[in-house]
């Protein structure tokens, strides 16, 4: 715990103190990791005055493009973009926020959730995600489908809203991260990724 309230207010200095819960976003900018659905969701919240800050690490090709819809959705003031931060750090900063989003469209290694789940934070994440069949089963976060801004907000916003779910889930979140095993883990991926061929081959023969 202590160390935990120390990293948050090393997080907190980074983020020039915004707001009463902090979430970061860990990812590179492209279009694959859901970016700008997470902004919409962001801004969801704003507008229903959750008292939330946001914390973009990372770099990549749409950066100024995220810059400028942070600008155009009025959230400069709430959401602060870091750059990319050394992977040695970053476990500094998932230690020190409440929750994790990952909005990505597909992804099937989510590095930041497994991450996260060690220090402590849940995590919200996409059904393509690739941990999120296990994660639900352990009860360490949640899950909505990608491209679903208001399902994102209203995932974030329940567990903020409710200390208790919020510290069980991160309870579970460490307890599922201490199970990991890398033959479970390269199983379930590659089930995952069956999964996901079958259902491309499947759409094309239906366009055939």
């Amino acid at each position: 715990a202590a160390a935990r309230a120390a990293a948050r207010a090393r997080v907190r200095a980074r983020a020039a103190g915004r707001r009463e819960f902090l979430l970061p976003a860990a990812a590179r900018f492209v279009p694959s990791k859901g970016l700008e659905c997470l902004l919409e969701a962001f801004r969801l919240l704003r507008d229903r005055e959750v008292p939330v800050g946001l914390i973009l690490c990372g770099d990549g090709t749409l950066r100024a493009h995220l810059e400028q819809w942070v600008a155009r959705l009025g959230l400069r003031e709430d959401a602060v973009f870091t750059g990319a931060i050394p992977h040695a750090e970053m476990r500094d900063v998932l230690a020190g926020v409440d929750l994790l989003v990952v909005p990505a469209l597909l992804d099937w290694t989510p590095r930041a959730a497994v991450e996260a789940a060690v220090v402590g934070p849940p995590s919200v994440v996409t059904s393509g995600v690739g941990c999120a069949p296990w994660m639900v089963e352990a009860g360490a976060g949640r899950v909505v489908p990608p491209r679903d801004a208001a399902a994102l907000a209203d995932a974030v916003q329940g567990l903020l809203a409710d200390h208790a779910a919020l510290a069980e889930a991160g309870r579970r979140a460490v307890a599922w991260a201490g199970t990991f095993a890398v033959e479970r883990v390269a199983e379930e991926m590659s089930q995952f990724h069956r999964e996901v061929l079958s259902a491309h081959r499947g759409r094309g023969a239906g366009r055939s």
